[in-house]
């Protein structure tokens, strides 16, 4: 028999709002940049009109310079400050918190040495080549983020060929110049553009798929094979995850540079210095393909936050479903040694940082978001079979997408969920796991740790309304036995239906009220952060340690 008090408490904590997490409007904001390069000047220049922006706070690179900000057709007071540890960009905050629409006008060059080497290499205004994502702030980005539309006119040299991951709406000349114009068919959340001479464009199309592939030194052969495997690797993923979420184009850009790649749907674009070199190599031709195969599985898995450690699982799954894909196609000996490469890498490394704690500027981020998720998912798939992995795949991504958004506790939950507790679990310690480099596998074992016990307090912010929760772990016959309070409704003593504590990981769920947590113990043990998940809306959640004397 449940207590009055207790349902009451359980009412205020249940969301009642069909609202979802993150879901656009309709009245997401608009951009509309007029840009002129000059390569040969490694120059920038570009006017950039924001209608309906979310705020006024942007961050831009530091290598450029205001020249003019305008709201609603009037001149406005802006501040610029450096951004926090050394960081390459600055950031803007204009002086009108409800602005209709906003105009920045800048311009400078993008410096090498401005930011780090692994950005620099991949991102320019040099001769012969302008190569602009986010990486190096070239438009205000968003201080807070979210989708927006937009409409680009690039104005090039004459001879300089312009890609972006818009759908290109006209193309004219002036004189010496050539200017084009892209729009993006669906909200997006970043923008990016590359203009190089020389570039040839190849299209193949099937099923309402369509291949562009630009490029400028590799053989017409290996294009349109290329182009015929990647309609594959299409149907394959679409098969295996849904139907794609962006629009049915792939484009495929080999950027005359060394370097590494990215995807601004639908554009992908990878070195083409890489590429060539592969010619030489046994299953070169099939390391390309695996490589713009991850990009295009970046489609579908895109929905955690690149700036934080949840970035795993864009990455890692990407690379997994690249070489599932491949296996198909190029056939099993080349996933095995995809394997075997992975397993190199792990055992080759030294770190000692888990999965769960590499930041994007860690040098271990390539072992750790890549190489082992990949090792990961092998034993998951050789444990469950590749139709329970395959369906885990498609239910992950369901999820992901009614969120709009993917972290490793709603992860965990649907692991758990479609392969058992047994598979949560591992996945937990995977993740949490710091002897890879000695073991090329997480530890096996798992108990309550101490480190837990005690009380842990936090606030639950949803639709605006905050309520108090307190986490109370006490140790009962060799096992925690954990209990939650409502300060707020003076309710204690809520049981709590199942917890698990592995590692620095801490687990519960409420199943009479729909209600789970999954969160992360820091470093000094004195912060759990999570994900409080209820009725299937995720909320984030910190519990703070409580101290005996109540603080």
């Amino acid at each position: 028999m449940i207590s009055r008090g207790i349902v009451t408490v359980a009412a205020v904590l249940i969301l009642s709002s069909t609202l979802s997490w993150g879901r656009e409007t309709a009245q997401h904001p608009f951009y509309r940049l007029d840009v002129r390069l000059d390569p040969e000047a490694g120059a920038i220049a570009c006017t950039a009109q924001i209608e309906r922006p979310r705020d006024t706070a942007f961050t831009i690179s530091r290598d450029l310079e205001i020249l003019r900000v305008s709201v609603d057709g009037k001149p406005a007071r802006f501040e610029r400050k450096p951004g926090t540890d050394g960081s390459s960009f600055t950031e803007i905050s204009v002086d009108s918190p409800a602005a209709r629409k906003l105009v920045i006008e800048y311009s400078g060059r993008i410096r090498k040495e401005t930011y780090p080497e692994i950005m620099s290499r991949v991102n320019m205004i040099s001769p012969g080549l302008a190569e602009l994502a986010n990486y190096v702030g070239w438009y205000p980005m968003p201080g807070n983020g979210g989708a927006f539309g937009f409409r680009l006119n690039v104005d090039v040299p004459k001879g300089y060929i312009v890609v972006t991951n818009g759908t290109l709406k006209s193309e004219r000349t002036n004189g010496s110049r050539n200017v084009t114009t892209w729009e993006s068919d669906a909200p997006t959340y970043s923008l990016a553009l590359l203009a190089a001479p020389n570039l040839r464009k190849k299209q193949m199309s099937r099923d309402g798929v369509t291949v562009e592939m630009f490029y400028s030194a590799l053989p017409e052969a290996y294009i349109d094979s290329m182009q015929t495997d990647l309609l594959r690797s299409m149907d394959i993923l679409t098969g295996m995850l849904g139907p794609a979420p962006s629009n049915r184009t792939i484009r495929v850009v080999y950027s005359p540079r060394a370097g590494w790649g990215y995807v601004r749907v639908p554009m992908i674009v990878i070195s083409e210095e890489y590429a060539r070199k592969q010619l030489r190599q046994e299953y070169g031709r099939a390391q390309d393909f695996r490589y713009i195969t991850h990009e295009i599985a970046h489609y579908w898995w895109n929905l955690a936050d690149t700036n934080t450690p949840e970035d795993w699982i864009n990455e890692g799954l990407a690379e997994y479903s690249a070489l599932l894909v491949s296996e198909e196609i190029v056939g099993k000996d080349f996933a095995d040694l995809l394997l075997r490469e992975n397993r190199e890498r792990a055992a080759g490394s030294i770190t000692e940082t888990a999965i769960m704690e590499t930041e994007g500027n860690s040098p271990d981020r390539e072992v750790n978001r890549y190489a082992k998720p990949a090792l990961i998912f092998q034993q998951v798939r050789e444990k469950y079979g590749d139709t329970q992995l395959k369906r885990f795949f498609r239910t992950l991504y369901d999820r992901f997408s009614q969120l709009n958004r993917a972290t490793t506790p709603v992860f965990l939950e649907v692991a758990e969920k479609e392969l058992g507790p047994e598979a949560g679990e591992f996945f937990s310690r995977a993740l949490h796991d710091k002897r890879w480099g000695r073991d090329l596998a997480p530890r096996e074992e798992s108990h309550a740790d101490d480190v837990f016990l005690g009380s842990w307090a936090g606030s639950l912010v949803q639709m605006n309304t905050t309520t108090r929760v307190v986490l109370n772990l006490a140790h009962k016959e060799g096992k925690l036995v954990p209990t939650l309070d409502s300060p707020d409704r003076n309710v204690s003593g809520i049981p709590v239906s199942s917890l698990r504590a592995t590692g620095d990981s801490l687990r519960f769920k409420l199943s009479a009220f729909t209600v789970s947590f999954s969160g992360v113990l820091n470093r000094d043990g004195t912060t759990i952060q999570g994900e409080w998940i209820q009725g299937g809306i995720s909320t984030p959640l910190t519990l703070t340690r409580v101290k005996p004397d109540g603080n």
